[in-house]
C-alpha cells in the first residue's frame, strides 16, 4: 500500500481496496477527508475517527464517532488513513506504528488536501470577513499574506490588495466589484480574509463596512526602520512628496531625501508608523479581544510559533510548520532618478484603477496595454540597491518616535526598550 495518497484517483483506489478504515485526525485535513469520501458516496467504509487526546475534542463528525487512538485500535484491526498537516505528522506516525505497524496506514499530503479543496463546491460571499490584517505598512503583510495562503481552510484573494476604501465612492455597485474580482472563489468552510496595510486608518469604515465581528491582526515594526522602507517603496512606486525631493537634488536619488521624507511625515497629524493611535482606534471600534499584536522582529526570530498563535487566533484549525516566513517583496532597490521614478509612479496610478475595474470594461484592455508598457519601461530603468540610512538619521528618527514608542508600551503593556529603542 502506498505511504502517501498524491492524487484523487489514488484515494478512489485505496477507498475501492479498503472497506475498513479510521481516520486519524479530526482538524481540518480530517474533516475534509471525510467530506470528500462522503460526496463519493464511500463512506460506509470509515468505521471512526482517532484523536491522540480526545479531551477538549469533538465526539463526532457527521455522524462519525470520534475515539481516543488507544481505545480505537485496540478493539480490531483497522488500516489507518493519517491526515493531518506535516507539523504533526511524525507524532501521529509514531503512535499509529506503536499500535497497528508501519504498513497498516497511508498518510494523505497538502497536494491531494487542495485537490480535495477544489472539489468543495463554491459559496457566495456574504459580505463579511472573518479576519483581517489591515497593516502596518513595511511591516511583513505581504509575508503574512503568501504563508496564509498556502492553507486550504482560509481563503484570501488571489491579489492581495484590493485598496477597496481608495475606490468604491467612484464606481457602480463597488461591492458587487469587490465581490467579483476578489471573493469570487470561496470554498464552503472556509474562513475568509484580507491583508490590506492601506486599512490601517480606515477603523470606523471598515466596522461600518464589514461588521464589528472580525478578529484583526496587526503586525509592527520597529518605526525606524519602517519608515525608512516606506521612504524605499516610495522612491520605486511614487508619490508626490518625493516628486518635488528628486527634483530638490536635481532629478538624482540621494539618501539625503529621507530627511524630506521624515519632514514631511511630521507635517501630518498622525504618520503610519504612530502605531498607538491607529491601534487605539481600532480598540474604539473592536473589543481587545479580537486584536491580536504581532511584533515583525519577534515574528522573525519565532515563526512557527509566532504563526501558530495568528492562526489559532483567526480561527484556523491548522498548523505552521515552517522554521520561516515567504521572503516576498523585500524591495531592496530605488529609482536611480527622476525619470525612472515617475514611469513607476504613471504605473502605480494605473494599477489603482485597474483594480476597481472589472475585466469585462470596456476600458479596461486599454488600461491594461498601458500598464504593461510602463511595465517594461521601468523593468529596464537605472536602479540602485542596499541603500543604507546614515547614522545620523537614524539618530535623529529615533527622536522623533521615541514619544509615540513609549504610548504604544502603555497601550499594550509591553517595553519595547529592548526589541526597538
Amino acid at each position: 500500500m502506498k505511504k502517501y495518497i498524491f492524487t484523487l484517483n489514488e484515494l478512489s483506489d485505496f477507498l475501492n481496496e479498503n472497506k475498513s478504515i479510521v481516520i486519524y485526525g479530526a482538524g481540518v485535513w480530517g474533516k475534509l477527508l471525510i467530506d470528500h469520501i462522503i460526496s463519493v458516496k464511500k463512506h460506509d467504509v470509515i468505521k471512526g475517527i482517532a484523536v491522540t487526546d480526545k479531551t477538549g475534542n469533538i465526539s463526532e463528525y457527521r455522524g462519525i464517532k470520534v475515539y481516543d487512538a488507544f481505545e480505537l485500535f485496540r478493539q480490531e484491526n483497522y488500516f489507518i488513513i493519517i491526515a493531518v498537516s506535516n507539523g504533526y505528522l511524525e507524532d501521529v506516525r509514531k503512535t499509529v506504528e506503536c499500535y497497528c505497524g508501519s504498513g497498516q496506514y497511508s498518510c494523505i499530503t497538502s497536494n491531494l488536501i487542495n485537490s480535495m479543496q477544489n472539489q468543495r463546491r463554491r459559496v457566495k460571499w456574504n459580505g463579511k470577513l472573518d479576519f483581517l490584517v489591515p497593516g502596518f505598512q513595511k511591516c511583513g503583510t505581504t509575508s503574512i499574506y503568501y504563508a496564509l495562503k498556502k492553507f486550504s481552510d482560509i481563503y484570501l484573494s488571489s491579489k492581495k490588495e484590493n485598496h477597496y476604501f481608495e475606490w468604491c465612492d467612484k464606481v457602480e455597485e463597488p461591492f458587487k466589484v469587490l465581490e467579483d474580482v476578489y471573493f469570487n472563489d470561496i470554498r464552503e468552510g472556509q474562513i475568509v480574509g484580507i491583508v490590506e496595510a492601506s486599512y490601517t486608518e480606515k477603523a470606523q469604515r471598515i466596522y461600518d463596512t464589514f461588521g464589528g465581528d472580525i478578529k484583526l491582526v496587526f503586525l509592527l515594526r520597529n518605526p525606524v526602520n519602517g519608515a525608512f522602507s516606506d521612504f524605499m517603496m516610495m522612491c520605486r512606486d511614487g508619490s508626490i512628496e518625493v516628486e518635488e525631493a528628486f527634483q530638490k537634488y536635481n532629478g538624482i536619488f540621494s539618501v539625503e531625501m529621507f530627511d524630506e521624507y521624515i519632514e514631511y511625515q511630521k507635517s501630518l497629524a498622525y504618520d503610519n508608523f504612530n502605531y498607538a493611535h491607529w491601534v487605539s482606534e481600532f480598540m474604539d471600534y473592536f473589543p481587545r479581544e479580537q486584536i491580536k499584536i504581532v511584533f515583525l522582529e519577534e515574528l522573525l526570530r519565532n515563526p512557527r510559533e509566532e504563526m501558530n498563535d495568528i492562526l489559532k487566533h483567526i480561527g484556523s484549525a491548522n498548523k505552521y510548520d515552517a522554521d520561516e516566513l515567504p521572503h516576498v517583496n523585500e524591495g531592496k532597490f530605488v529609482m536611480a532618478d527622476i525619470e525612472g521614478y515617475r514611469s513607476t509612479r504613471q504605473r502605480t496610478a494605473l494599477a489603482q484603477e485597474l483594480r476597481g475595474m472589472r475585466s469585462s470594461d470596456i476600458q479596461f484592455d486599454e488600461k491594461y496595454e498601458a500598464y504593461v508598457s510602463l511595465f517594461m519601461k521601468e523593468s529596464t530603468a537605472k536602479k540602485l540597491y542596499n541603500i543604507k540610512m546614515l547614522p545620523e538619521q537614524r539618530e535623529k528618527t529615533e527622536s522623533y518616535y521615541y514619544d509615540s514608542v513609549r504610548e504604544l508600551e502603555k497601550l499594550l503593556d509591553k517595553d519595547l526598550s529592548k526589541l526597538w529603542f
